[in-house]
């Protein structure tokens, strides 16, 4: 009887620690960021006090700070263009991370044929270290655009990551991790 217990208990425990995810912000996983080294792969430019753009879409999640305050007559505007041409469903996730100093006001928004809003926080302050939301309307966006009107350290804005979680357009880890005889292949629908 305690064998079966245990047995009952194991399968159990491997149940549960099975339906966990693989990141701590969306079901997909993080292996799935479309903007894993946008700046090489992408157009990307921005507006407003200096961020290390590179830093924010190299997978490392290390934060990188504004030496100068935002607002919102100066935000801080990231315009990443040339996106895959792939259909994007509403389950795709899009959003931001950091440490330290995050967004309190922000808006993020995708082009498809017009600026589509995922979300605007410009007039109401945002409580957290990252933020994540499901594309609220389907469609093909090419541009994503991040807008940072404010922070919590005195206008100084922190920023880890960028992603863009988009399993149709991408397989995982593409962008970050290279293709090479000792790496990830395809293998039909598989990643070997």
């Amino acid at each position: 009887m305690k064998y079966k217990l245990l047995f009952l208990t194991l399968i159990l425990c491997q149940i549960t620690s099975a339906q966990t995810f693989s990141t701590n912000l969306t079901p997909v996983g993080w292996e799935h960021n479309i903007l894993f080294n946008a700046t090489t792969r992408y157009t990307v430019s921005q507006q407003g006090s200096t961020v290390h753009l590179p830093t924010l879409f190299d997978g490392g999640m290390m934060p990188y700070y504004t030496s100068t305050p935002i607002s919102a007559s100066n935000p801080v505007v990231i315009l990443i263009e040339g996106l895959p041409e792939a259909h994007t469903q509403t389950g795709a996730w899009v959003g931001w991370t950091t440490r330290y100093w995050p967004a309190n006001r922000f808006k993020i928004e995708g082009y498809d044929n017009g600026w589509v809003t995922f979300v605007d926080y410009s007039s109401t302050d945002y409580v957290g270290f990252n933020f994540s939301t499901q594309v609220p309307v389907p469609g093909t966006y090419k541009k994503l655009r991040f807008t940072f009107y404010n922070a919590e350290n005195n206008g100084n804005l922190g920023l880890s990551e960028l992603f863009f979680i988009h399993p149709e357009a991408t397989h995982p880890y593409a962008g970050l991790l290279s293709y090479a005889a000792t790496n990830w292949k395809d293998n039909g629908s598989n990643l070997i």
